[in-house]
């Protein structure tokens, strides 16, 4: 007897290195940026960063190809070594698709070849900026010092003032169509859009953080939707921290937490459905009354709109040249020797979702490109 239980010892000891010696699930991620192998040990570093199960209960591939430093997909083609292989739509399917512990990918309830998947990038352009551009221009542009943020500047010299306005869920393709339909008299008169990426999930938080730490995601600790704090320093940290007065010119609610700077809630104070007349109203007064060295002037409707309606709704277009209107006002009153930064935080797509027909969280170009446009006076 004894030595039976000697013998089924060994038996177990012999599976559990058999076991322990067989390697690992991996797959192979292959894009123009060259290829990138992706194994249970980065989907277990990665599940403890993104632990939102609503999307689903493992990791969204999106999250995985942004961390492989893929930013805006066109079409991705999964395949096994059999062969078999299916190619995805990511406009129509992406935000869907979701890998397990097991390596596993699936689409729903249909599993899909996982061996190794082939992305094809959105042609976006060679040159894009980059959404985390915009806290180094404002601190370099106030003569604050900085350390170690990614970005680079978009304007050169110092101004008495930098004023940033925030056109929620204007993104690129929808700046490109007001364009071209004659829905702007203001934005893009002075200065032609600088076409740039936003950060992943392309959520209004998520892109918060990153435009006002100037750091990514995995850096700021802002890496999925429902954290509203970040640790990191922010633009207006480093600007009361240096004697300097901002002022953040709010909707209705905080989208993510607005520390050290005086915040001005707009509300709909008329109860027309609506913040941004009112957020214009307040941000007028702040200029005429008490500019400070940083403003900041966040309009909602785009967006709003855009949830309710569809990205390509008349309402929508009825936003973007009401928004326009206040941007031409508000550049002509700001004073002398400033520079003006608006941009998006995300873009958006038409979906056929319980209460929306447009939203973003996708790896897509209309939710991940966006304008920016900068001015000085």
């Amino acid at each position: 007897m004894k030595t039976k239980g000697y013998f089924a010892l060994a038996g177990l000891l012999i599976l559990a290195l058999i076991s322990a010696c067989q390697p690992a699930w991996a797959i192979i991620i292959e894009s123009e940026r060259g290829n990138v192998l992706f194994d249970k040990s980065d989907f277990e570093k990665y599940k403890k960063e993104f632990t939102n199960t609503e999307i689903c209960p493992g990791l969204p591939l999106n999250y995985i190809l942004y961390r492989s430093s893929i930013e805006v997909v066109e079409s991705a083609t999964f395949k096994d070594t059999a062969g078999n292989k299916e190619e995805l739509d990511w406009q129509k399917s992406g935000e869907k698709v979701c890998l397990d512990e097991k390596g596993k990918i699936s689409l729903g309830n249909r599993k899909l070849p996982s061996n190794s998947i082939k992305i094809d990038e959105a042609p976006a352009g060679d040159e894009l900026f980059s959404i985390l551009d915009i806290a180094p221009t404002v601190l370099s542009a106030l003569g604050i010092g900085y350390e170690n943020l990614p970005g680079k500047t978009l304007v050169e010299g110092q101004f008495d003032h930098v004023a940033l306005i925030f056109l929620d869920g204007f993104g690129y393709i929808k700046y490109h169509q007001a364009l071209e339909n004659g829905l702007l008299k203001n934005l893009s008169q002075g200065v032609a859009a600088e076409k740039a990426v936003t950060v992943y999930p392309p959520r209004t938080s998520v892109a918060s953080a990153a435009i006002l730490t100037g750091l990514p995601p995995t850096e700021n600790g802002i890496y999925e939707t429902g954290i509203r704090k970040t640790e990191a320093a922010t633009i207006f940290d480093l600007t009361s921290s240096s004697g300097l007065k901002s002022i953040a010119v709010e909707g209705e609610s905080l989208a993510f937490n607005l520390r050290n700077t005086e915040v001005i809630l707009s509300g709909d104070r008329d109860l027309n459905g609506s913040t941004d007349d009112n957020v214009f109203s307040n941000a007028e007064d702040v200029i005429k009354t008490n500019m400070p060295d940083l403003l900041w002037i966040h309009f909602h409707g785009i967006d709003d709109s855009g949830h309710s309606f569809g990205p390509d709704s008349e309402q929508v277009n009825r936003k973007i040249i009401e928004i326009d209107s206040y941007y031409g006002k508000i550049i002509n009153m700001l004073p002398e020797n400033t520079l003006t930064i608006a941009f998006a935080d995300h873009g958006m797509h038409l979906v056929n979702e319980e209460g929306r027909v447009g939203n973003h969280g996708n790896l897509i170009y209309d939710d991940m490109v966006i304008p920016v446009f900068v001015e000085t006076k």
